[in-house]
């Protein structure tokens, strides 16, 4: 018996596989990696990171019942967002209403920024020179996403 633990010791002596600290953190959570293009009324941004990722989206819904009642529900589920990093030297306006999803010059599909959990902020004044955005994909097809090449933000018309 004592022979047996001898055997099994370096199994629990050996290193513990390690974390690559080079990988970010999206890049070791995100469920896909993608490679789109992205421009922002056709002007083509540099992209630093870029994934697909499954995150908790929190929405508030108000019914007015009365002049003076209202109902309140808050709801919660999970859905896909494409994330992805840029340079800061792109600056978006806060005009941009939609996002397109092309192939080639053909577009696919477009996604609306106004509706709830979609809705486009940049932080003011960050001292960082990279730019973070998580678009939300509810309502568009996964499938769409295998033949999309280039994603574009179209300003508001």
């Amino acid at each position: 018996m004592r022979y047996i633990g001898l055997l099994l010791l370096p199994l629990f002596l050996s290193p513990l596989p390690a974390i690559d600290a080079k990988e970010s953190i999206l890049e070791q959570l995100s469920l896909v990696k993608t490679d789109f293009k992205f421009t922002v009324d056709n002007i083509p941004l540099e992209i630093r990171t870029q994934g697909i990722t499954l995150r908790a989206v929190e929405v508030q819904r108000e019914h007015k019942i009365s002049s003076e009642t209202k109902q309140i529900n808050d709801f919660a589920y999970r859905a896909y967002h494409l994330e992805f990093s840029f340079e800061r030297e792109y600056k978006f306006p806060a005009g941009f209403d939609v996002v397109e999803f092309y192939s080639g010059n053909d577009l696919i599909r477009s996604i609306s920024l106004k509706r709830s959990g979609r809705k486009f902020t940049a932080a003011e004044g960050r001292l960082h020179e990279d730019n973070f955005i998580a678009i939300n994909l509810r309502g568009v097809p996964l499938a769409v996403l295998d033949s999309v090449d280039r994603v574009n933000f179209r300003g508001a018309k």
